[in-house]
């Protein structure tokens, strides 16, 4: 039993398309979109692709990463890559081809309207020698059970108190 995406109600659901997007629906809601059935691929047919993609999809060396636990972003990430490459004197293309990343994504990153993953993060610091990635800040547990309530509803008052520390 589940809860259906469109009513609400709890009952058997199915895939269906609705809107454009697939939803689990009740059966007298599948009427507002076209049911369809999912299957999942066969441990053959993935060992098939993983093995087309190469051996290192199926068996990855796994390498010692550093933890990204504990890292964000700086708030002001795109002020800081716009003045970074505009001091080095470069056009955004000629930047996103050095980095080797489309220049529509270094537009998206210098304007703040897409941000980067830690990845990425790091490999603009590397290229423009600047800092994008911090430490996040440890909450102490007293906060957290400060925070807690015991209904599940969370007001702006909440977030208040707690910003505030």
């Amino acid at each position: 039993m589940e809860v259906c995406e469109l009513c609400g109600k709890t009952a058997n659901t199915v895939h269906a398309i609705v809107e454009g997007g697939v939803r689990s629906v009740c059966r007298e809601c599948v009427r507002y979109g076209n049911a369809i059935e999912m299957k999942k691929p066969s441990q053959d047919a993935v060992d098939k692709a993983l093995k087309f993609r190469g051996s290192s999809w199926k068996n990855p060396v796994h390498k010692p990463v550093r933890s990204v636990e504990g890292e964000t972003l700086v708030g002001n990430f795109g002020a800081v890559v716009k003045n970074a490459r505009l001091k080095m004197g470069m056009k955004q293309e000629d930047a996103a081809k050095a980095i080797a990343e489309k220049s529509s994504v270094l537009q998206k990153v210098e304007s703040g309207s897409l941000e980067p993953s830690l990845k990425l993060a790091k490999k603009l610091e590397q290229f423009f020698g600047v800092k994008l990635i911090k430490e996040q800040e440890k909450v102490s547990e007293d906060t957290v059970k400060e925070f807690n309530t015991k209904s599940s509803a969370v007001t702006i008052g909440d977030l208040v108190k707690f910003k505030k520390g």
